[in-house]
């Protein structure tokens, strides 16, 4: 009776603590502060599909500029004048990691020359690519459309109006999250666009395509495209 007595002070003792003073605690779940705090937590996937489909892919699509043209226009001077008119998208200093690249969003037609993935070589690098002939094109320039799975670029997320750093669904972003954003976009051209594809049978085939790639004074020795679309034919 004695310990029962006791328990029922100390029970009594720490309700009355629990409820004075700083009021009744609450246990939050976790992944749920945001909701008691304001604060809310970052997804780089923020948008997902409908991000995609209705602003993304649109975007680049409408931007892009034939390849070919392109190339053959400018004498392999893409930092130059004459072809950054017909750039996507010229970076500002709100983007200080790309601020002085230019971003175009292209589209075309050609051969596929090699086939550097895994899906045909399991020793093949994760920084997968298809090495095209672009039809109509002669010159010297390297054209790679990324396959992944690994793929660094920054070139979708840069070429859109909609996304920027300082203003990523209303948040500033810091400079990992930034990354992050890019890392979730190229996700998702492997598997609405690369996912798709007899990538084991594309060597020697026509693919027609439409994508983008970003060149700068320390990125200029190959044209290397992020696909929005791509169709081995």
């Amino acid at each position: 009776m004695k310990k029962r007595i006791i328990s029922l002070v100390l029970a009594a003792a720490f309700s009355f603590t629990m409820l004075s003073g700083c009021g009744i605690a609450k246990v939050i779940p976790i992944g749920t502060e945001g909701e008691y705090t304001g604060e809310v937590k970052f997804d780089a996937s923020a948008g997902g599909d409908t991000m995609w489909t209705d602003q993304l892919a649109p975007e680049i699509s409408e931007k892009a500029v034939d390849l070919t043209e392109l190339l053959n226009s400018s004498n392999g001077d893409l930092l130059g004048a004459g072809a950054s008119a017909k750039a996507a998208k010229v970076p500002t200093d709100s983007s200080a990691a790309a601020s002085k690249s230019i971003i175009y969003a292209v589209k075309g037609t050609g051969t596929v020359e090699e086939v550097v993935s895994k899906a045909v070589d399991p020793e093949a690098s994760s920084k997968g690519y298809l090495l095209i002939k672009p039809d109509g094109y002669s010159g010297e320039e390297v054209i790679k459309i990324a396959i992944g799975p690994v793929n660094m670029d920054t070139s979708l997320r840069d070429a859109v109006t909609f996304m920027d750093i300082n203003n990523y669904n209303g948040q500033k972003v810091t400079t990992n999250e930034w990354a992050d954003v890019a890392k979730s976009i190229n996700q998702m051209s492997q598997d609405y666009v690369v996912a798709n594809l007899d990538l084991a049978s594309a060597k020697g085939k026509t693919i027609e395509f439409t994508g983008a790639f970003t060149v700068s004074s320390t990125k200029k020795d190959e044209v290397f495209i992020t696909p929005v679309a791509l169709e081995i034919k």
